[in-house]
């Protein structure tokens, strides 16, 4: 069975996931909705992250919404944004 894109961006194996970023890169309107709501279930339990133990895929969607110039994307970080900023947390 093939591994989604998120399962792949979360193996923790010390290396890049090159092919997975290129595939994203290249699949782009079937990979954002997928990447949206990994940054949204990560904004939606923020209190349950500590600064080390946030999913490989967060970091992951992060980079490539930016590249993809994903406009959602702001107001999820507004939220997370806030949330560091009144809680005095760092993630």
């Amino acid at each position: 069975m093939k591994r989604s894109i998120i399962e792949e961006f979360n193996i923790e194996d010390g290396h890049f996931k090159k092919d997975a970023v290129i595939y994203a890169k290249n699949n782009k309107e079937e990979v954002v909705d997928e990447l949206l709501n990994v940054v949204k279930d990560f904004s939606n339990h923020l209190e349950d992250y500590e600064e080390s133990l946030y999913p490989f895929s967060f970091v992951y969607s992060l980079y490539l919404l930016s590249e993809f110039k994903e406009k959602r994307l702001f107001y999820i970080l507004i939220k997370i944004l806030n949330f560091i900023s009144k809680d005095g947390n760092s993630l």
